[in-house]
């Protein structure tokens, strides 16, 4: 079951999203879907241009992904940040709709983020833990 399923817009995190848009004009849309074990699929309605041309979502098929990607989501209005990515392949069509398919092994959901973070460069994270109080004596979490 989908905790989240929602269509968007998605692009690679190292675009530059130009002055008074909300997205660069390379984006594509796409289907974003995580479901309740964590696991997040991204299909996009076309694919992300590239050097190698069409080809390239066919070439990346179960391959590790040394880009990012970030995109906006259109019903809630929230960003994303996809890290970890694996090509899950797409299709190439001459006569049809070409797209391509991701595999995230992080997703990062946000009210809104200027920039993608640097997810692979922090050393330690800040978490309030209001609310959390009586789990908190129950040890069932721990902090330091």
């Amino acid at each position: 079951m989908a905790i989240l399923e929602e269509r968007g817009l998605f692009w690679w995190a190292d675009e530059a999203v130009p002055e008074k848009q909300f997205a660069p004009d390379s984006c594509v849309a796409g289907l974003l879907i995580i479901d309740d074990d964590g696991q997040t699929r991204l299909e996009l309605d076309g694919y992300f241009p590239s050097k190698h041309g069409p080809m390239t979502p066919m070439m990346r098929g179960g391959q590790l992904i040394d880009k990012d990607i970030q995109g906006v989501l259109r019903t809630s209005n929230k960003r994303v940040l996809l890290t970890g990515l694996i090509g899950n392949g797409g299709q190439f069509t001459a006569s049809g709709m070409s797209y391509e398919r991701y595999i995230a092994g992080l997703c990062l959901v946000a009210d809104g983020f200027a920039k993608p973070p640097a997810t692979r460069a922090f050393k330690e994270i800040i978490v309030p833990l209001t609310g959390f109080e009586e789990w908190l004596r129950l040890a069932a979490i721990k902090v330091t």
